[in-house]
């Protein structure tokens, strides 16, 4: 069929220019199919292992960026958030570090490792008491782990030796303490001194020691001896009622302080370290423990400037009525 010639006009159609068109030609190969379209989930994946491969080599900043991508797909990532923590605490970006432990621990509060690492950035920040804090609660979870063990011990050391270290200041708090004993219509009150550290915890709040084998501690050959170890106990009340009661055998404190005590501070606190003593077993060591300072040259004018009602407790805590008429004259005059 002829349809027209010239410009714009159509030619005929016949099978012989069908088969001599090459676009209308079947080849007979498969057109190909478009890929399909891959999970977000294994996005994320390939995303995450590749900055673990960057770990592994030591690129730290390679496996930062390619967790950060990893969060860009999931936002809501919480073990990409805990390995970009590890590699911050690598590259000693510890806030960053702390941060990303935090974000990990939101999405996932019983996440071991997040713990750990969170623990590790606030050791290297100065915050030695929230970094145990954290390692307590993965032991909780964890159900006492031998690595958390280690970690926890050394936190530990740390806190205690920094709030040694820390330099100190006094202030006063008076507080209500309970209902006068005159008069149950008013409130008693007491004034009690805190020492607080650097980071305004108080002294007192120190961690115990790390169970284990304990320090021993070298019975006293001089006053000085005694004085110097004493001071170095500062804040440990468990550490000096094991040093008066283990280390300072019967009739020692009259012995060494043989010329009276120089610091009317530390037989005040040796009087409180043994009034808290309890214990039936333990009782009787008190007892000669107050009878030997009873003894001391000047115990009678540091008596009159020690806390009374403290004196009075502990001996008749000690004696009962039958008080020893030297403890008596000493201590209670």
């Amino acid at each position: 069929m002829f349809l027209g010639t010239g410009v714009g006009a159509h030619s005929e159609i016949t099978p012989a220019s069908i088969v001599n068109t090459p676009h209308l030609v079947n080849t007979g190969k498969a057109v190909p199919k478009p890929a399909p379209r891959r999970s977000t989930d294994d996005l994320e994946t390939e995303e995450r292992n590749r900055g673990n491969d960057f770990f592994k080599k030591g690129d730290y900043e390679g496996a930062v960026k390619s967790y950060t991508r990893c969060l860009g797909i999931n936002s809501r990532s919480g073990v990409a958030f805990s390995n970009r923590a590890m590699a911050y605490l690598k590259l000693r970006e510890f806030g960053r570090a702390e941060k990303d432990a935090s974000s990990a621990l939101e999405i996932d509060p019983a996440h071991i490792k997040s713990y750990q690492r969170r623990s590790s950035a606030r050791v290297s920040l100065g915050k030695l008491r929230a970094a145990l804090r954290d390692l307590k609660t993965a032991e909780n979870i964890d159900g006492g782990g031998k690595g958390l063990a280690v970690e926890i011990r050394k936190c530990t050391e740390a806190l205690r030796d920094a709030v040694k270290r820390a330099p100190k200041r006094r202030i006063r708090v008076v507080g209500v303490v309970g209902v006068g004993a005159r008069n149950p219509n008013e409130e008693e009150e007491e004034e009690v001194v805190l020492e607080l550290g650097e980071d305004g915890f108080d002294v007192a709040d120190a961690p115990p020691p790390v169970p284990g084998k304990a320090k021993k501690l070298k019975a006293p050959k001089t006053a000085y001896d005694f004085e110097k170890t004493w001071r170095s106990l500062k804040g440990a009340a468990g550490e000096k009622k094991r040093y008066l009661m283990e280390s300072v055998s019967e009739g020692l404190l009259c012995k060494i302080f043989s010329k009276g005590f120089q610091d009317g501070e530390i037989f005040e606190g040796i009087l409180s370290v043994l009034d808290g003593v309890r214990g039936e077993a333990e009782i009787e060591k008190v007892k000669l423990r107050v009878d030997d300072l009873s003894r001391v040259k000047n115990v009678d004018m540091l008596c009159m400037m020690a806390d009374k009602a403290l004196v009075s407790r502990l001996v008749k805590r000690c004696f009962g009525e039958a008080v020893p008429a030297g403890v008596k004259m000493a201590l209670l005059s």
